[in-house]
This record gives C-alpha cells, structure tokens and sequence, in this order.
C-alpha cells in the first residue's frame, strides 16, 4: 500500500507550527545583537567620521562566530604592527628618493666642474706641445735658427731701413756669408713631385685674376705662374728665403702671412695658396687668416690650402721636413671652418704627388688639398 496522504487540514496545521518555530529560532539568534542606533551627528560630520573610519575596529560583531574573533583579532594585530611600518616605509621611501635626487644634482654639477677643468687642461696641454714643437723645431733646424728668427723678428719692427740693410746686418749678426742657391735642406725646399704637381693650379685661377702665394718659400709656384703669363705675388717670413726668390727674379715680400693678406688692396685676387701653412700656425691665427682671404677674394676666387695630411703614415716623417712645422691640421676641421666662413663650394681630396692620384676618399696620401671657392 502506498503512504497515506495526510488531510488538508492537519497539513496546514504542520506547516503554520514549522514557520513559527523558525521564527522563534531566528528570534533567539538575534537576540543578541543589538538594532542600529540612530546617529545624533549632522551628515556631513558623520560622513567625515566614515572617511576616517578605523578599519581595525575589533568592536565589530560577526556572524561567524569563532571565525569573527580569528578576523577581529587579526586586524587588531594589523593596526598595531602592519599599519605603523607602512607609514615608516613610505616616510623612508620619500626620504631615500629625496636623497638620491639631492645627490644626482650633486653629481651633474662635479661633472660639469670636470668637463670644464679637463678643457681648461686641455689647452694649457696644447699651448705647452706648441711651445715644446717649437723648441724641437729650432732643434732640427740649423743652430742658429733661433737667433736668426729673432734678428729678422726685429729688422722687421725697423722703419725707413731697406731690405739690403737689414740682409747685411742679418748676415753681421750670424757670422756667416750666404751666398749663391740656399743650401739643400733648408726650410722652404718643396719635394720635388709636390713642385711638379702645382702644375695643376692654374686651372684653378680665374681668368685675369691675381694670384697670392701666402708662403712662398724658395717661390717655385710663383715662377710656374710667371711661365703661365699669370699674375702673381707672394709674402715670406723668411729674409733669406725672400733674398733667393728676389734674386731669381720672383715677386715676393718679407713679412707675416696675416698682415699681409689683411693689407691688400688694389689688384683682382683670384686665387690664394696656403701651402704648409697650417702646419706652423694655431688656430685662432689660421681661421683669422681664412677670414681675410674671404675677404679679399673675387666672386668665383679660390682658397686653395695644400697640407700634409695627418691620416698618411708617411706624415711624421714629411712633417720634420721643414723645422717650421709643429703638427699637422684636421683637413675636416678645415673644410667645417671654410664652411662657417661663407665659401660657397668647399671640397677635400687627398692627394699623392709622386702618382698624381687624387682622390675625395681618405687613401694613404701623404697631402690633402682644400680647395674653397667664393
């Protein structure tokens, strides 16, 4: 037989007894728990009490029972150890970052300090090699080359004294006789091929124009421009050396190369040659120079600067050529200058005499030629 089923009546009864004693049992749970008292402060004080609630509070009830106490008394732990260590971290967080930025500044302004004292070094260093390169010049030259420099330093500051005086009292002071082609050797003497392959300059001179040898040395490339029916004159440092060339009959004077060139005046200069001469002057002396040159040159003029180029192994050796050198010169340095002075159409080749190769690449060419035009 099957479960008998109860009558609606006595079921309803059931059911009406079971509801009552669950909410007799809910009751009894929450007996203990006291209802929400109503807040006696205005809203926004207790909305800022909320904002600053301790979240630590182990005055909480719970529900759970043995779990809310574990959980009441972690927070309790928390707000007693965690919490303060936090603050002290951030507090040593922000006074570490403070340091270290504090010691980066300090760090900048010493480096700053030493880039500016190895600068400061670095010329004192260049202006002692100078001095010390040309000292060893005087060494390689002939014994009296210092004494020489200085007698022809003083002629020169003399007024109303003509140029055969002051070779006689040049020639008095020495103690010797010059006399003929200066001997082989003597500073001035281009290489034989470097002679040869200024040849190729004179496609260079504008048509009708002047050319100016600003180191004319024993003068062979005033006399190639003579035998080319081209005009042309040059400055020497060098008395005896302008002695030679006035007594072969080229047109050069006695004097400094800057001077010079800042006095021109009259003639159309088409073309100036600085050979050699970046090897013997510094800096400063050489962009003043390359100044006046722009200046005195026609539209269409060349600087043609011919040096000996410091990526050649042969370049120490050609350098000590001539005791007037000091140290070779950064032909790139050279063309950014003549670039920063205005000329229109700056190019570099390297050059080798003996072959006649040029070439705008760096090959081991013992010459460079800057060729500059206005």
């Amino acid at each position: 037989m099957g479960e008998e089923e109860l009558p609606p009546k006595i079921d309803e009864t059931l059911s009406a007894a079971m509801r009552e004693k669950g909410q007799r049992a809910g009751a009894a749970r929450n007996a203990d728990i006291p209802p929400p008292s109503t807040p006696s402060a205005p809203a926004p004080l207790v909305s800022g009490l909320l904002l600053r609630a301790d979240v630590y509070n182990t005055n909480l009830r719970t529900r759970r029972g043995l779990l809310g106490l574990v959980l009441a008394k972690a927070r309790a732990l928390a707000k007693r150890f965690v919490r303060p260590f936090l603050i002290s971290q951030s507090h040593f967080n922000n006074q570490v970052a403070t340091a270290m930025s504090d010691a980066l500044t300090m760090m900048q302004a010493i480096a700053e300090d030493t880039r500016n004292e190895v600068k400061r070094l670095r010329e004192e260093m260049n202006d002692i090699w100078s001095q010390l390169g040309v000292r060893r010049a005087h060494a390689y030259g002939q014994p009296d080359l210092l004494l020489r420099e200085s007698v022809a330093d003083f002629l020169s500051q003399l007024e109303g004294v003509d140029e055969e005086t002051k070779a006689k009292v040049m020639k008095a002071m020495l103690k010797h006789e010059q006399t003929g082609d200066l001997p082989a050797g003597y500073p001035g003497e281009p290489e034989p091929s470097l002679a040869k392959f200024r040849e190729t300059y004179r496609e260079l001179v504008p048509e009708g124009a002047t050319v100016i040898d600003l180191a004319a040395g024993r003068g062979e490339f005033l006399e190639i421009m003579r035998q080319s029916g081209i005009p042309a004159r040059g400055v020497e440092s060098d008395p005896l050396l302008v002695k030679d060339c006035r007594e072969k009959g080229r047109n050069v004077e006695a004097g400094d190369p800057i001077e010079y060139i800042a006095g021109l005046e009259g003639p159309r200069i088409g073309l100036i040659l600085c050979a050699g001469l970046p090897e013997r002057l510094q800096f400063e002396r050489f962009r003043e120079l390359m100044a006046h040159a722009f200046a005195k040159l026609i539209e269409g003029g060349v600087l043609l600067v011919e040096g000996i180029s410091p990526f050649s192994a042969t370049g120490e050796t050609l350098l000590k050529r001539d005791p007037r050198n000091l140290r070779t010169f950064n032909p790139r340095s050279m063309t950014a200058m003549a670039q920063a002075q205005g000329f229109g159409e700056v190019k570099l080749e390297f050059v080798d005499p003996a072959s006649g190769a040029r070439s705008e690449e760096v090959f081991p060419a013992p010459y460079y030629l800057l060729i500059a035009r206005k």
